[in-house]
């Protein structure tokens, strides 16, 4: 049981305020002290904690605090995520996505981290199956083209455990930032980045099918029958899953802008001039 508070070596306080520390702790109650600025609130708060040899916790609270912001959060996917990865491991621009919310964006740099220590299938959660994906087991990596100049891990992205290729794009998240100098967000897609990868390595943005270094890349309508721009949907005998695009990692003026350009795409000769005018694929 603690002792009761008779004051500190640097605060020496009167019967009544002793009387009333020690009524509350006996209680188990907060105390409140109101008082102008300056006078010693913060003081008595040391000097108890220093009596009694507890450590003190500031909680600075203002107009919007509520109550529930004192106690303690138990975040599951945090907490889920901290599981998964080491500190040392998780890239700065994971950690910068994760503190934003921006769970997408952490995704990003945990799929390529998740197939290079332990290899297997990654899908987003946006994605649905329509046939077993066994005949693609024989790969040792592989994905597809979500148009005919973008190759999207989003769509589907299987490596067995050590691909070199899935290496290579985990150290390249090690040398960016989430948040720029600016502070501005870095939202540039896994997309571009594993595409200008694949180009470097001596891709051909074509939409055929192609082997690069052991990294199969599959046409179009094997994995992305459902079209970004326009939302028309084609599937083919080839068809493996659907990509419904739900978009979890765009911006509200990102998402504005697709919803428009879903809506021209509905007249054909208007998708037609705006993309002769504004479009470049």
């Amino acid at each position: 049981m603690l002792n009761g508070f008779t004051g500190s070596s640097n605060y020496v306080a009167s019967d009544d305020l002793m009387n009333s520390v020690n009524v509350a702790m006996a209680l188990k109650k907060p105390l409140l002290i109101k008082g102008e600025p300056g006078t010693g609130k913060t003081m008595l708060a040391e000097a108890i904690a220093e009596s009694l040899g507890l450590e003190l916790i500031i909680w600075n609270i203002k107009s919007t605090t509520k109550a529930q912001d004192g106690l303690y959060v138990y975040d599951t996917v945090q907490r889920l995520y901290d599981s998964q990865f080491g500190e040392g491991d998780v890239a700065d621009i994971s950690k910068e996505a994760a503190a934003k919310g921006k769970w997408a964006f952490v995704s990003d740099y945990a799929r390529f981290y998740i197939l290079y220590h332990n290899g297997g299938i990654y899908l987003d959660t946006d994605v649905q199956i329509l046939k077993s994906l066994n005949p693609f087991l024989k790969h040792h990596s592989f994905s597809g083209f979500e148009s005919k100049d973008r190759v999207a891990p989003g769509l589907i992205l299987g490596a067995e455990k050590g691909c070199s290729l899935m290496k290579k794009l985990m150290n390249s998240y090690h040398e960016r930032h989430f948040i720029n100098q600016n502070g501005l967000l870095n939202e540039k897609t896994v997309v571009s980045y594993m595409t200008e990868e694949l180009v470097s390595e001596g891709l051909i943005l074509n939409g055929e099918l192609q082997n690069i270094h052991d990294f199969i890349v599959y046409p179009i309508d094997f994995f992305s029958p459902k079209s970004l721009e326009t939302g028309k949907l084609k599937i083919t005998s080839n068809t493996y899953s659907i990509h419904h695009y739900a978009g979890s990692w765009m911006s509200n003026t990102s998402r504005l802008k697709r919803y428009v350009y879903l809506l021209i795409a509905k007249v054909p000769f208007v998708y037609k001039m705006y993309n002769k005018i504004y479009r470049k694929y």
